[in-house]
């Protein structure tokens, strides 16, 4: 003890003897001291760490969608109709078309359509205030009313609604007279250069140029488009849909023409479908036909199985 307590040298040799015992300590129980411990043996092998977490990739987006099935059913169940039927269909992912059948028919409401377009461009163009002419839009639209028609036309021009179609390329799209019963119709709205007539080809590519937001401008394509989902007239391609389905529609009719032109909103893709119908004095009474062929159309964007079609019928072909 003397010698440890006289050697100057005492503290360091004392740090030594204590750490060494502690690395005694620590080999005794770790196998080794100042070195990588060996693994420990538990039993079941060593312990493995979860790889580090990555993002999945994107799945592929999936193949386009064909519309020759769905354009052979159409022909199919067209075959089983009276009447005289155009069908334009055009699927908004991808721009692909179904036409079958376009001519020209008498327009009926259907007119209004490229009135609105034409009253709106003319409000775009600073000839006229939005205010003079969105009441009456909304209502010609929503509620198929022949006097706000008749109020448009008369605020734009006779000759506006036929220079905007031609300068958007509406080729088989005219419009020469009023429209009646109205309290507000008159011979003055006539131009003697015959009846209002459209087509299901100009009518879908309408609706086209309103869902992407390109007819006059974004602004008023939704004004256009807000027009048609408050649309009033649901017993024909909405009434074959399920009631939850979004749609924005327009309307026309006579007793020997029925059509409908429709924006639907499924959860299978966003499609336009256009039906007109030219059946002398029976057309008004094919709205289940329309809401059948919509129904078709709905289940193939949507992956439901078409049903069995009659094996005959007792009708007529006259498609």
């Amino acid at each position: 003890m003397r010698y440890l307590t006289d050697n100057k040298k005492t503290p360091r040799r004392l740090t030594a003897f204590l750490t060494a015992a502690v690395c005694l300590y620590t080999a005794a129980a770790f196998v080794g001291c100042g070195k990588k411990s060996e693994p420990a043996e538990t039993g079941y092998g060593e312990l493995e760490t979860l790889p580090p977490e990555t993002e999945a990739p994107p799945e592929p987006p999936p193949p386009p969608r064909e519309l020759d099935p769905l354009e052979e059913r159409l022909t199919e169940q067209l075959a089983l109709y009276e009447g005289k039927w155009s069908i334009y269909v055009q699927d908004l992912s991808t721009g692909k078309e179904i036409l079958m059948n376009d001519r020209k028919v008498y327009a009926a409401s259907e007119i209004k359509l490229f009135a609105m377009a034409a009253a709106y461009q003319q409000v775009q163009d600073g000839k006229l205030a939005l205010v003079s002419v969105e009441d009456d839009v909304e209502v010609m639209i929503s509620e198929s009313d022949n006097y706000r028609f008749n109020r448009i036309i008369e605020k734009i021009g006779l000759k506006e609604v036929n220079k905007w179609c031609e300068a958007n390329g509406y080729d088989e799209t005219e419009q020469h007279h009023g429209l009646a019963p109205a309290s507000n119709y008159s011979d003055s709205l006539r131009n003697g250069k015959g009846s209002n007539k459209t087509s299901a080809k100009d009518l879908g590519k309408l609706l086209s140029s309103i869902y992407h937001k390109e007819c006059v401008s974004a602004e008023y394509s939704e004004k256009m488009l807000q027009a048609l989902m408050d649309q009033q007239k649901r017993d024909k391609i909405p009434a074959g849909l399920p009631k939850v389905v979004k749609v924005a529609n327009k309307t026309g009719e006579t007793e020997d023409e029925n059509h409908d032109a429709a924006i639907v909103y499924s959860d299978g893709g966003d499609y336009i479908l256009v039906i007109t119908v030219v059946n002398p004095t029976f057309a008004w009474d094919m709205n289940d036909r329309l809401a059948e062929v919509s129904e078709t159309v709905y289940d193939y964007f949507n992956g439901i199985p078409f049903p069995e079609l009659p094996s005959d019928s007792s009708e007529e072909d006259d498609y």
